[in-house]
């Protein structure tokens, strides 16, 4: 396995191959040269591929070539079973030294909802091996381990969460820091109704400013908005999907670039609504 986390337009052709290439040429290898009539054939891959992940697409990718061979496999009466796993709590990785809150406070991962154990991956390996359920089901060719069933989730940058496919998954009641968050105007809503560009910069300010009470888990009324987003820990893969939520709130496209320069929100701001499409008419 080969991670090389960068974000996509940063991406070369090579990294790319690095990344990819030993899932894929693995995977052919293994189902060329193994016997037809495996009892089992077992792929472990990650569950990014089903909801993504920053700075990962070359990892999704290769995880999401195994979920696709798994169901070629079947296609073609071969035994065949991808398990899509989360994150892993009791894993080794997480028993000495490196506990599970320091890896969130360093990633900032934000994998509520995603989480799973050994004992439940055991569990559906062996079911994988049997290739039947407990009540003599048919295992299926894809499963995906960890996602959960009703996730509380804070209006953090995890995109996968506006995701249509999870809707029916997500409890949207949002809490942050000190600040509680309840059905209001959107920021595309109030936007649209701002009578001149001095409103405007005065919505997308107060957007910018919760975005970075977000990641430093405060209140909003903390957040100096003279101050640039990397004073408030914002690194290059937290730029990308600030980009995207900056994209689909308020329709600026502005580049990771600007986010990560000393320009000051106040000064983002200006630059953001002068490139909104809401605001372009004004």
């Amino acid at each position: 396995m080969v991670l090389e986390d960068s974000i996509f337009e940063n991406m070369t052709y090579d990294q790319w191959q690095r990344s990819t290439r030993p899932k894929i040429q693995g995977t052919k290898n293994l189902h060329k040269f193994t016997p037809r009539n495996m009892d089992f054939f077992i792929f472990l891959s990650s569950i990014t591929c089903v909801i993504g992940n920053a700075a990962q697409s070359k990892y999704a990718a290769g995880n999401t070539f195994e979920d696709a061979f798994a169901h070629f496999r079947r296609s073609q009466g071969l035994g065949a079973t991808v398990i899509d796993v989360g994150l892993v709590i009791d894993s080794a990785h997480f028993t000495g030294d490196f506990d599970m809150d320091a890896y969130f406070q360093m990633y900032e991962h934000r994998w509520d909802g995603l989480q799973t154990t050994q004992s439940e991956l055991d569990a559906v390996l062996k079911a994988a091996m049997r290739g039947r359920t407990a009540d003599r089901k048919l295992i299926e060719p894809q499963i995906v381990l960890g996602l959960g069933s009703s996730m509380p989730v804070s209006p953090s940058l995890a995109e996968w969460t506006k995701d249509p496919k999870f809707c029916h998954r997500v409890s949207h009641t949002l809490v942050i820091g000190t600040d509680i968050l309840s059905r209001q105007e959107t920021p595309a809503e109030r936007l649209t109704q701002a009578e001149n560009t001095q409103d405007a910069v005065n919505i997308v300010e107060e957007v910018l400013r919760g975005y970075a009470a977000q990641i430093m888990d405060v209140a909003m009324t903390d957040i100096d908005a003279e101050k640039a987003f990397y004073d408030f820990g914002v690194d290059s893969l937290k730029a990308v999907e600030l980009r995207n939520r900056i994209f689909r709130d308020v329709q600026s496209d502005i580049s990771v670039f600007e986010l990560l320069s000393p320009s000051p929100l106040s000064k983002l701001t200006v630059d953001i609504v002068g490139k909104s499409k809401f605001t372009t008419k004004k």
